[in-house]
């Protein structure tokens, strides 16, 4: 059984940012059962299923002129195995071009960046009937919290949330990407999702890519 002594030192972990690059470093301590809700544009873990665990998220700067940097975290449960596991974050690692780390293949921009867009014009136009606002989504998002999104929808907006939890496939059924997970909605507006216009990254795939 782990001490509280081990999750004090998870709480108050700090780092040396002097020597190295790291960045934004900060942990959360996670007793088992925990309710866990980590949320990122593409995809969303929401569980209580989890064990206790420490979570160590930081910042890696990879460019010191632009200050870009890319995104960590190291989950250490109380309990390990001396197990590990990795993800990646595919096309979005390595710096996009070169550095790509191994089991972390590339996006496939030819059929991802279709959804995006997809995802988008399911809504539009703006307040339109199957328009859902970053307010509303907020509200879905408690609502799916409570297991019934449908309280808070009319017809038509209700057919744009099934669309957008419905697998993308093109007109011969093929499939090209899976849909949003639920419980992430809270940052749908920042994906182009809630906002007036589609991603520009997919706009600019389109126009400096496809039709140029």
């Amino acid at each position: 059984m782990p001490s509280l002594a081990w999750q004090q030192q998870c709480e108050e972990f700090t780092a040396d940012l002097t020597t190295t690059s790291v960045r934004d470093v900060a942990t959360y301590y996670y007793p088992a059962g925990s309710f866990v809700n980590v949320t990122s544009p593409w995809s969303t873990l929401t569980t209580t299923d989890l064990p206790a665990f420490c979570r160590l998220t930081f910042n890696v700067l990879t460019n010191p002129v632009t200050g870009k940097t890319a995104g960590a975290e190291l989950w250490l449960p109380d309990d390990w195995n001396t197990r590990m596991l990795a993800f990646g974050g595919g096309g979005w690692s390595g710096g996009g071009k070169s550095r790509i780390a191994v089991g972390s293949p590339a996006n496939p921009f030819g059929r991802w960046i279709p959804w995006t867009l997809q995802q988008s014009l399911i809504m539009q136009p703006v307040n339109s009937s199957k328009w859902i606002s970053t307010d509303t989504w907020a509200i879905i998002h408690r609502e799916i919290l409570r297991h019934d999104p449908a309280t808070c929808l009319s017809v038509d907006q209700l057919e744009s949330f099934r669309k957008q939890y419905t697998t993308y496939v093109n007109g011969n059924q093929d499939y090209l990407s899976a849909p949003y997970t639920l419980g992430g909605e809270l940052l749908w507006g920042t994906h182009g999702v809630s906002t007036p216009v589609p991603w520009k990254m997919a706009e600019d795939y389109y126009k400096y890519f496809v039709l140029k």
